[in-house]
């Protein structure tokens, strides 16, 4: 018997389809303190430390960003996100983490545009994202539990968000069976009497040992606490509203019966009772005497504020929190608050943001893509003081190297000098016989440093074309990532678009095609092409949109691969990206590459439709081809285009900078070819090398193509996937 079955049994619930799990139905009893509590009773309750608590805990998690991303192994032929992900979540430093994925060869891919996040911005009528993500931390904070309502739009996926219960007099119950655990959901609230199926509900709870499926809050957890706190907040009021002190005796030798008791009372009340009336003096008559001895604190007076303390640090520690957490500390210095902080976030936010991506990425994200993982952006808060002082014992004792520094610190390139560790006290490297006179800031010919731009022969050998290559490629990698983006969510909107159009267009196509043989369709379909078309893209409509999409990214690609080289050449001016050289280029590189890319994606769905119409396919088989057929150009092709892209912008962006440097004249370029290249740019590398450079406003002949530099041909043979780049000589 499975083990789901066995507790199901145990706690009588019939083996059927209809079973019903009765949660906060009306209320339920607490394990700590035996009461019966109900949801409204636990949003009543949101009020003294508990608002402080969740208030702030609600606000923190809404205001880290959420992102969406890939993480992709180099070499790797499966999906292994979330192994990777487990690892990466289990490295806290920041330092240690770049490292761990730079010395695995781990790319993270973030993605900037995708309906999921569209979602997040826009989650129903009423939220927006910051306050969807503080709707669901205040119920799970509150209840133990929240229920993110998802409705089905019109493609099948989540159209909306809701965080549920939405009132606090709605209920949410779970209908289970022994194969299934959770069945479906039923949400009355009022009126409303809905039954929620199981995948348009995101269930979240937190463990609860008496339950796997119910959930058990922080605030259950603490109710005594909580009730000490609700205890002392009523008598702290009732004293300020009923007397101004508290504790006094008052004596009369007469005998008072009990009205003229009432009317004492009643008159010290109205002329010294309340907050307003404390400090005035108190004038005794009818025979009353204040009993000196009896005056002060009682017992239960003088432990109200241990008891205070008490009820309030339990409560705010049931949440991961402390009170310097929130503030009640006043004096703390920056090593304190960085304590503090670091505390919080480990603590308290980072085990509950873990919890909601998992949940996400379990239930909500496989259905966009698979792979897709959620991140909480969650800031690293170091000991800076700390960090400093250990970079600087690992490097003064040669512990680490430069490179090994800069890879852990943000996964900074590494520099040619940098692979052995610095001894300090000679300001040198093992093997050197006379230091330096400086530490080279760039990676400069050290023999001849009077010479900025590696701009002789003799210094390009083989080791260092190959590494010159390496840089480049990574800094391709690094940039290409901006163009997939952009080209990914343009194919991704394409495909909903054409789909979109071929279901309000295949009816009259097909009834066209009726009774047609296979044959007859396909001599229909060539003569009325203009069908066809009609359900295809508007290449040129889309070109300008790609185009526009792709401008402001191309140009950030060339301001910073042109900045790197002017610096490198310790060239004193900026690069100006308003040139009129660099303004040609880009707009005819945008409108040429633009109108290809869409060309091909015309004719690859134009192909898809004709088959599927001579086919005879219905409309969803059709839809299913289009997606695949966009699944490979999201997935193959955009990277292909994104590494195109980027290669032909950052060699451009070399020519460029050169150019307005005014070092045109002086140089020289040649032909880096990667190892792996095509024969032909293998063939270009031996023809134009270090010893038989060409000026740099000559053109490469490269197979049957021309080109100013790698990747600014205009053969596709000849530049596609290309990852070829160029070294510089002097005259």
């Amino acid at each position: 018997m499975k083990l789901f079955d066995k507790i199901f049994r145990r706690k009588a619930i019939k083996k059927t389809t209809t079973a019903e799990v009765p949660f906060f139905n009306s209320s339920y009893t607490s394990s700590l303190t035996g009461e019966n509590i109900s949801y409204k009773q636990l949003c009543d309750s949101y009020t003294s430390w508990v608002f402080t608590c969740i208030d702030k805990i609600a606000k923190t998690v809404a205001t880290i960003p959420a992102e969406l991303y890939y993480y992709k192994q180099k070499g790797s032929k499966v999906n292994n996100g979330l192994q990777i992900k487990a690892m990466v979540k289990s490295i806290n430093n920041h330092r240690e983490k770049a490292y761990y994925l730079k010395q695995n060869e781990i790319e993270k891919i973030q993605v900037f545009d995708h309906p999921l996040l569209d979602l997040f911005n826009h989650p129903n009528t009423i939220d927006t994202r910051m306050t969807l993500w503080m709707n669901i931390m205040i119920r799970l904070e509150l209840a133990g539990y929240c229920g993110i309502y998802m409705p089905k739009g019109a493609l099948g996926l989540p159209g909306e968000l809701w965080a549920f219960p939405l009132t606090e007099g709605a209920t949410l119950s779970i209908n289970t069976d022994p194969k299934t655990i959770i069945k479906n959901f039923s949400y009355r609230d009022g009126s409303v009497n809905l039954t929620i199926e199981r995948d348009e509900m995101l269930y979240i709870h937190y463990p609860n040992p008496s339950s796997p499926i119910y959930g058990q809050s922080p605030l259950l957890a603490q109710k005594y606490p909580y009730d000490i706190d609700n205890f002392l907040l009523q008598f702290v009021y009732s004293m300020l509203k009923n007397k101004s002190t508290f504790g006094n005796v008052f004596e009369t030798d007469q005998e008072l019966v009990g009205d003229q008791v009432t009317a004492l009372q009643n008159l010290i009340n109205t002329q010294y009772g309340g907050a307003t009336h404390t400090g005035k003096p108190l004038v005794l008559h009818s025979g009353l005497k204040l009993d000196n001895n009896k005056l002060g604190s009682s017992l239960k007076d003088i432990m109200i504020n241990e008891a205070a303390t008490y009820a309030s640090d339990r409560l705010i520690t049931g949440y991961n929190m402390s009170p310097d957490t929130i503030g009640l500390r006043k004096e703390m210095n920056r090593s304190t608050a960085e304590v503090t902080d670091k505390k919080f976030y480990e603590e308290c936010i980072r085990p509950r943001c873990m919890m909601i991506e998992e949940y996400f990425e379990k239930d909500l994200l496989p259905r966009y893509d698979e792979g897709l993982m959620l991140d909480f952006k969650i800031p690293v808060i170091a000991y800076r003081d700390l960090d400093l002082q250990e970079r600087r014992e690992n490097l003064s004792s040669g512990f680490t190297t430069i490179n090994e520094e800069r890879a852990k610190a943000d996964g900074l390139e590494p520099v040619e000098w940098g692979d052995k560790p610095w001894l300090s006290f000679s300001l040198s490297q093992p093997g050197e016989e006379k230091p330096p006179q400086n530490v080279p800031q760039l990676p400069v010919d050290i023999d001849e440093p009077e010479v900025k731009t590696k701009a002789k022969a003799g210094f390009w050998t083989e080791a260092k074309k190959r590494k010159a290559s390496e840089m480049f490629v990574k800094s391709v990698e690094r940039n290409k990532d901006m163009v997939l983006n952009v080209i990914t969510a343009h194919f991704r909107q394409q495909e909903q678009e054409v789909i979109s159009i071929l279901e309000d267009n295949w009816k009259s196509i097909n009834g066209a095609l009726g009774g047609f043989s296979k044959q007859k369709r396909r001599v229909w379909l060539k003569d009325n092409k203009a069908k066809l078309t009609d359900v295809n893209i508007n290449v040129e409509e889309e070109a300008q949109e790609l185009a526009k999409n792709f401008k402001p990214i191309l140009t950030s690609i060339i301001i910073d691969v042109a900045e790197t080289r002017l610096d490198e050449f310790n060239s004193t001016i900026s690069f100006n990206i308003n040139d009129k050289s660099v303004h040609q280029w880009l707009g005819r590189r945008l409108r040429v590459s633009s109108l290809e890319i869409e060309q091909t994606t015309h004719d690859k769905i134009s192909a898809v439709l004709r088959e599927g119409f001579q086919e005879g396919l219905s409309v969803t088989s059709m839809a299913e081809r289009l997606k695949d057929e966009f699944t490979m150009f999201k997935q193959d092709r955009a990277l292909t285009i994104a590494r195109t892209e980027t290669v032909s912008a950052s060699n451009q962006a070399d020519i460029e900078a050169i150019k307005q440097s005014g070092l045109d004249d002086r140089l020289r370029k040649f032909w880096l070819n990667e190892v792996d290249a095509r024969d032909t740019h293998i063939e270009a590398g031996k023809r134009y090398d270090e010893n038989n450079p060409i000026p740099v406003n000559e053109d490469f002949q490269v197979g049957q193509d021309t080109m100013i530099a790698p990747g600014n041909g205009s053969l596709p043979g000849e530049n596609i996937n290309c990852r070829c780049n160029m070294g510089y000589t002097e005259a």
